[in-house]
């Protein structure tokens, strides 16, 4: 298993490079207002990766994903691209970095950025280190369970943080003080009454789901108890993080990069201690 995750991961790591493109094209395309295109273009992604693995597993086995990975990496940025034009832009690549006050700009300000996501992304592998030390079975009830998780937390915390993201910005930007607030405040109450009703479902029905979508060949009652029980741990906390995430943004708007920073290394202290304390 691990030299067959290797030799996938040479594969499918080619992709960064596709959905980083991907990621300029959403994001320029969100602060001009046109989020239709950007929400597609995702869905694109998860039609070419299923397809490849319907049609071409028997082949390739495991490695039709990869190639279905790579194919919607591109389509992604293919359907992106016109709409992209549309307000003025241009693809290419350009190496004058001096003349380009902007950009070291952008530079300046992506350095915070990308420690308060190293923070998150070094949690989840600490989690996954803590899941592997326990009982058979654990790390993979925990990846079910987000996977049930983030379903909600997808669908609404990040569709209601992507529309407002832009809207904050410009704000900010003119100092548009009220305005700003009552976007702030129409943020939290739609995460209120999206996520916390979500959480409560998948509290109560987490179970169910769970086994209607995975209880089946190898994975057994046991297994889906397991991850009932983890997803209804982090059902409890759908809403807060939904909360903080748009929150970062909000900081982010305000060209605040250190309050995201510091919260970010708080909760990686509190979450391996408590992990430590309660294993």
């Amino acid at each position: 298993q691990h030299v067959l995750a290797v030799s996938l991961f040479s594969w499918v790591i080619h992709y960064i490079l596709l959905v980083s493109i991907s990621a300029i094209l959403m994001a320029i395309l969100n602060s001009h207002s046109r989020f239709a295109v950007p929400a597609l273009a995702p869905l694109a992604f998860s039609v070419t990766t299923i397809l490849s693995i319907f049609l071409f597993s028997s082949q390739l086995d495991v490695f039709s994903m990869a190639v279905g990975v790579i194919a919607g990496g591109i389509l992604q940025i293919i359907l992106m691209l016109p709409a992209y034009r549309r307000v003025g832009y241009q693809l290419g690549i350009s190496f004058r970095f001096r003349q380009n006050k902007e950009l070291r700009q952008v530079l300046r300000l992506w350095f915070p950025v990308v420690l308060t996501a190293s923070i998150s992304a070094i949690n989840e592998q600490i989690a996954v280190f803590f899941a592997s030390s326990m009982a058979p079975g654990s790390q993979t009830a925990m990846s079910n369970a987000l996977l049930f998780w983030q379903l909600p937390f997808g669908i609404f915390s990040a569709s209601i943080t992507t529309v407002l993201f832009p809207r904050m910005a410009r704000q900010i930007a003119m100092e548009q003080k009220l305005e700003l607030k009552e976007t702030v405040l129409y943020g939290l109450r739609m995460l209120v009454y999206l996520l916390v009703p979500s959480a409560i479902v998948l509290m109560l029905l987490g179970h169910e789901m769970i086994a209607v979508a995975l209880q089946r060949g190898a994975f057994r009652p046991e297994h889906t108890d397991l991850a009932a029980q983890v997803l209804w741990a982090y059902s409890l906390g759908l809403f807060t993080v939904g909360a903080s995430r748009f929150l970062q943004r909000f900081f982010y708007a305000r060209h605040d990069y250190r309050t995201p920073l510091f919260s970010g290394i708080l909760v990686v202290v509190l979450d391996v201690g408590l992990s430590v304390l309660f294993i």
